[in-house]
């Protein structure tokens, strides 16, 4: 019955009960409606993840960030909040290689208003 759950397909229904659930299931598919509910609902969890996975990488970025920028000292409130509005990855990943480079958080900041004015 698991490996049936895990991939529901008829090789995996092996007894009776799995069998008649997979013909079930298999109707049940057939009809529009559910059909296209099935599909929006896979659809979604697609999109929902891509989602988690962007923001994951946005949240990660923006910790690495910190992380440099830690060993000069305490990182104003007003810069984390900045780097955390930032939607944009392409930019964020500049931040990132800044941070490697400069030599405290006030070289950071001016290099992050020189990209604002850039703009």
């Amino acid at each position: 019955m698991l490996r049936y759950l895990q991939h529901s397909t008829a090789e995996n229904a092996m007894d009776t009960s799995t069998k008649e659930l997979h013909d079930y299931v298999s109707r049940v598919k057939t009809i529009p409606e559910v059909r296209q509910g099935y599909m929006s609902l896979s659809e979604r969890f697609f999109y929902e993840r891509q989602e988690g996975i962007k923001e994951g990488a946005k949240e990660a970025t923006v910790e690495n960030i910190l992380e440099l920028l830690e060993d000069y000292g305490e990182i104003p409130e007003e810069l984390k909040e900045r780097l955390n509005s930032v939607e944009d990855m392409a930019l964020l990943k500049k931040y990132l290689k800044v941070a490697a480079k400069v030599d405290g958080i006030a070289e950071f900041q001016a290099v992050l208003s020189e990209k604002a004015e850039e703009k």
